[in-house]
């Protein structure tokens, strides 16, 4: 009886210690995994915290982007403003270029008409009845004038029934300071009274260049400086008129 009793309370012995060790076993694990969970929540609280301070630092940085784009805005309304002055002065320069260029043209084409005008020949010759000096006894009207330099010239004279015009012969002598012209214009009869062309018209040029050599001189007016066809350099008007009558001369 005894045995039995002890052998009980053996067994009993041993299944409350097994129950304290399943509980103690229990909660050991229950703390464990309560720290488990502590670890975690502390960890998600530090990422917690680490996203604020990262939306802490997006937002600095966004600020400081919004104030560098606000900077960068007001630089680029400065600098249209002075591409817009920039191109204003451009153009008031450009303007003043186009004046002062067009004041320079104008000046300088009243210095090469005035050039031209100084240039041009001064004829005031006389008509006479000269011998021909291959038939001396024949007269030949004709108009005589001298000029202060050399020039290419070509006459011709204008009939009075205005059945066109006749080439004169022209012959010049004279020094490196002034040339003396010959026009003959045509035969004079011992009893003529009255010519048989109303007007002398002499065309003008500047003289020509030599060989190897330049133009003695030129005209820079831009009006052709060789011979043509038609109007000359310069041109004069004389009416053929007998030598007792009056002469009179006309520049065109």
């Amino acid at each position: 009886m005894t045995n039995a009793l002890a052998i009980i309370a053996i067994v009993v012995s041993v299944v409350a210690l097994v129950g304290t060790w399943w509980q103690a076993r229990s909660e050991s694990r229950s703390a464990i995994a309560a720290e488990d969970s502590a670890v975690t929540s502390r960890e998600a609280a530090d990422h917690a915290r680490e996203a604020v301070e990262q939306s802490k630092r997006s937002a600095e940085s966004g600020e400081r982007n919004a104030i560098a784009a606000e900077e960068s805005v007001k630089h680029a309304d400065r600098s249209a403003k002075a591409a817009e002055s920039a191109t204003e002065i451009a153009r008031v320069s450009a303007d003043a270029s186009h004046v002062s260029a067009k004041a320079a043209a104008d000046l300088l084409r009243v210095e090469l008409d005035r050039e031209h005008n100084l240039l041009a020949p001064k004829v005031g010759g006389q008509w006479s009845l000269e011998p021909r000096s291959t038939s001396p006894h024949v007269k030949v009207l004709t108009y005589t004038f001298s000029l202060d330099r050399p020039y290419v010239i070509l006459a011709t004279a204008a009939a009075v029934n205005g059945n066109g015009q006749t080439v004169c012969s022209v012959s010049s002598t004279g020094s490196s300071t002034t040339s003396t012209y010959r026009v003959h214009v045509e035969d004079w009869a011992r009893d003529r009274e009255a010519s048989g062309y109303r007007k002398l018209i002499l065309r003008f040029w500047p003289p020509l260049a030599e060989e190897g050599r330049a133009r003695p001189w030129t005209c820079r007016c831009g009006v052709q400086l060789d011979q043509g066809d038609h109007a000359g350099h310069w041109d004069v008007d004389v009416d053929v008129v007998p030598p007792e009558s009056r002469r009179v001369v006309v520049m065109r």
